[in-house]
């Protein structure tokens, strides 16, 4: 059996949408805050560049299969990843910690922004990169090894980073 990639690339998604394949990449596309989208893969999604999912919309990604996440970004050195920043202006949640590769980030700030979420295995290397403007963001990703990641959220030039387990 044939495994089939699906490119999603330059899309604004209002409405109710499904995505499937055996791999799925998608960059470059808005979801709408009335937009419910539902992403199945069998072997991995990547969310690439330009992947936003406005407050509002119902977002769901499900990759099934032993594969791990399609990522062609470089990867980065850990002591990045776990630096603090002195002057942080956000905090953040994740849980539950440990998971089984579903877990939801939840922002706390005063004034909501849009925000990236990047979730980095224990190598250094990107696995995970989404945009958002809900307080909160829950990936459904079972496919993910076991292991230790770092989510790390970025809202304008302030980052914080955490340790998330995946048993």
């Amino acid at each position: 059996m044939q495994c089939t990639r699906s490119y999603i690339n330059n899309q604004n998604y209002t409405g109710t949408h499904s995505i499937s394949g055996c791999w799925v990449e998608i960059a470059n596309t808005t979801i709408q805050n009335t937009a419910t989208v539902n992403v199945h893969a069998n072997k991995g999604v990547a969310l690439k560049t330009g992947f936003w999912a406005k407050a509002g919309s119902n977002v769901s990604i499900t990759a099934g299969g032993s594969s791990t996440l399609l990522s062609t970004e470089s990867s980065i050195l850990e002591e990045q990843l776990t630096q603090e920043v002195s002057d942080q202006k956000f905090n953040f949640d994740v849980y539950p910690n440990p998971n089984d590769g579903n877990f939801t980030v939840s922002l706390k700030v005063a004034d909501m922004q849009p925000y990236s979420v990047e979730i980095f295995n224990s190598s250094g290397l990107l696995v995970i990169r989404a945009h958002c403007d809900a307080k909160q963001l829950t990936f459904n990703r079972s496919d993910l090894p076991r292991g230790i990641y770092y989510v790390k959220v970025t809202i304008g030039a302030n980052t914080a980073t955490k340790k998330v387990i995946v048993k």
